[in-house]
């Protein structure tokens, strides 16, 4: 799945929770979700869509670990995804939190997490969550 299908499955499901979802104001039926989606995901491309007060974006974004801006939200969708990587048992490994594959494998916990880093393009921008984990 790319980067640009994992966005829109994401941001498919955040707005169908939210509309769900009382306390926000959205006034259309959970039935009209992919149409809405469908038409946000392309304003995206184009400036046509209204990021800065939408509850689905905000969640969609804090779900794949990305700034809630244009600008990382079309970083995200035009970057490839980290390739997995064979993993040695014994060794750290860091896990993408999005697909569950491997995506670093190192002996010590510093060089992994080193390797995640620059696997993944994370920028480490303040109030962003890292896309993956480690473990042993």
């Amino acid at each position: 799945m790319s980067n640009r299908e994992l966005f829109a499955k994401t941001y498919t499901e955040a707005l169908a929770e939210c509309v769900q979802n009382p306390k926000h104001e959205y006034h259309w039926p959970v039935s009209d979700v992919p149409r809405v989606a469908a038409k946000m995901l392309t304003g995206l491309d184009t400036n046509g869509t209204n990021i800065n007060d939408s509850p689905a974006f905000k969640l969609a974004c804090k779900r794949l670990g990305i700034k809630c801006t244009y600008k990382a939200i079309r970083e995200f969708r035009n970057a490839t995804q980290a390739e997995p990587v064979a993993h040695i048992e014994g060794n750290w490994k860091a896990v993408s939190h999005v697909t569950g594959a491997v995506i670093a494998s190192a002996p010590t916990m510093d060089n992994c997490s080193a390797a995640a880093l620059k696997a993944s393009g994370y920028d480490q921008a303040p109030g962003t969550v890292v896309p993956y984990y480690l473990t042993k």
